[in-house]
């Protein structure tokens, strides 16, 4: 070697390192996810995440935080880890298992059998990872269910027509946020994976605080390190290397006109063999020349090519010589750095709830009206949330894989007695109901009879999202189909008349839901709807609304 080294080729250098990654991946390999959940006050946190939305790995931002703020700013509040083989399941439970009431029977001999089902309360996480091909990512099919509060035991209380006094049914209700998507991720990266906010606890002394999730993926060999020998001669002999320009010597270079520049990819000779082709030539070979023709492909995918502008293809070296303006040239790089449209792109989506003053939310919606990037009203309100003129409510934060569903809530399940029914033991008819003055139908118990009590545990008080992106051909807009609903007070009793006389509690649930499809742009900040919040003291006879605004961004692979 007389201590020089000089590189081969492009051609040869590339199949070398194909025959690397072939070798590289022929070793085991497992994925390794670390689950960490941290909290913070509000302010603090929508601070890192208008950071976060600028950057593509959010470990480095997540460790500032943790590191770097005042002791105590960020804290850690629950984590997990765990390995997993490409195209395997892992389920990581923390939690444990409580009793929740389902169903309660009172008879008349004064017995009483609960019917209870088992629930988990702490932090379940489950995973169904596959290492794409480069081995530089992976796609992540995920739930993560976090309880953020304890649970909360509470009785409601049942009113029998005649009966001296209200029975108290036990009931269970829970705190928790849950999440089931599908996204992408580096190896070696962490992400945010979903955000949401603490109500304040007057009884535990806590105030409103935001919480959030974020995974890493690491990639860990099965076997052990490999050996370094050649790469430590490499090192050795690094500054007696020759470099060598990526254009073959001697080759003459095409004319620049004014305004416009040269440039070279390395490309795969499959990225410009396997795009155009003629469905109706007789053969393969009648477009063999269509094909090939650079030019015509990448004028194909939108590059413009102007007067004076050419490309040419290098099959040897795989080197694509292209002049043409910068914009253009920007257009090539985006083309050939990794066929983008082909890498499994998701989607980036955040929700903010505002409340302000009902003149300037009607003065931004009139802002809005003739605009398809709401960006500038976005900011606007956020100047009044600095001004302490307007309110940041609520962030929702949701990845998903363009063409699957994602759905994310976060709130307090309150569990509800459902019905109530009289069994009779002895086969006589079980006395009718008594009729009110409003001629609502109350049961009324015989003395040969059994009351059943059912639950019901699908009213979530807080937010929950729902998501059906699809991203376009145009590779730079999403058809979205949304479901978002929004408590924005807690539930309160009827105050109607025949509301006193029901066996059980009937609350007025004060939310707004949205639901709707729709076309949002790559970037892009819009105004989702507006709504009057009503029906609470603090709501009734205030000029206030409330708004909700939706960013999407959509994210691929790294190139490389």
């Amino acid at each position: 070697m007389n201590g020089l080294l000089k590189p081969f080729n492009y051609h040869r250098m590339q199949a070398f390192e194909r025959v690397a990654d072939l070798l590289n991946e022929k070793v085991p390999k497992v994925i390794a996810l670390e689950l960490k959940i941290i909290e913070a006050e509000p302010d603090r946190m929508h601070r890192l995440l208008a950071d976060l939305q600028k950057q593509r790995d959010h470990g480095p931002r997540l460790s500032q935080a943790l590191l770097s703020e005042p002791a105590g700013a960020f804290r850690i509040t629950a984590t997990q880890r765990g390995e997993i083989k490409s195209g395997g399941r892992m389920v990581l439970d923390t939690a444990k298992d409580i009793l929740q009431s389902q169903e309660i029977n009172l008879s008349n001999n004064g017995t009483v059998a609960l019917g209870r089902e088992i629930r988990q309360v702490g932090l379940i996480f489950e995973a169904d990872p596959v290492l794409l091909a480069n081995q530089r990512g992976v796609d992540l099919n995920y739930g993560l269910e976090y309880h953020f509060s304890p649970p909360e035991h509470r009785d409601e209380p049942l009113n029998l027509l005649g009966a001296p006094q209200k029975f108290p049914i036990p009931m269970t209700d829970l705190h928790f946020t849950k999440t089931v998507t599908s996204s992408y991720f580096d190896v070696g990266a962490t992400k945010l994976l979903s955000v949401w906010t603490v109500p304040s606890n007057e009884v535990l002394g806590r105030p409103e605080i935001m919480q959030a999730a974020f995974l890493t993926v690491h990639l860990q060999s099965a076997i052990p390190a490999p050996n370094t020998r050649l790469q430590q001669i490499l090192t050795r002999l690094a500054d007696k290397v020759e470099t060598v320009s990526p254009i073959a010597e001697g080759r003459p270079q095409p004319l620049v006109p004014a305004g416009m520049e040269l440039r070279t990819f390395p490309v795969p000779a499959e990225l410009l063999q396997s795009t155009i082709s003629d469905p109706f030539a007789p053969s393969q070979e009648a477009d063999q020349a269509l094909r090939r023709n650079p030019e015509t492909i990448l004028k194909a995918e939108g590059i413009p090519f102007p007067e004076g502008s050419l490309a040419t293809f290098d099959p040897y070296n795989h080197l694509l010589t292209v002049v043409n303006t910068t914009a253009a040239l920007d257009a090539v790089e985006a083309y050939t750095s990794g066929g983008c449209r082909m890498n499994p792109a998701e989607i980036l989506h955040t929700i903010e709830i505002v409340q302000a003053d009902a003149n300037s939310l009607q003065h931004f919606s009139n802002q809005t009206k003739q605009q398809g990037d709401h960006t500038q009203v976005w900011n606007e309100i956020e100047k009044l949330i600095s001004q302490n003129k307007a309110k940041h409510l609520r962030t929702i934060h949701l990845d998903c894989r363009s063409g699957q569903r994602g759905v994310t809530q976060a709130g307090q399940e309150m569990l509800q007695a459902k019905e109530i029914e009289f069994i009779s033991h002895d086969k006589v008819p079980v006395a009718p109901a008594a009729v009110d003055e409003n001629k609502r139908e109350v049961p009324t118990p015989t003395d040969a009879s059994t009351m059943r009590v059912v639950f019901e545990d699908s009213q979530l008080i807080g937010t929950r999202l729902e998501l059906d992106p699809v991203i376009t051909p145009d590779g730079q807009t999403i058809d979205l189909n949304l479901s978002l609903e929004y408590h924005y007070a807690s539930p309160t009793p009827q105050s109607e008349p025949a509301a006193h006389d029901s066996p059980l509690p009937i609350r007025n649930f004060h939310r707004t839901k949205i639901a709707t499809s729709t076309i949002l742009s790559d970037g892009c900040m819009r105004l989702l709807s507006i709504w009057k919040p009503e029906g609470t003291a603090e709501f009734n006879g205030k000029a206030v609304l409330q708004a909700a605004f939706i960013r999407v961004n959509i994210r691929r692979p790294n190139p490389d």
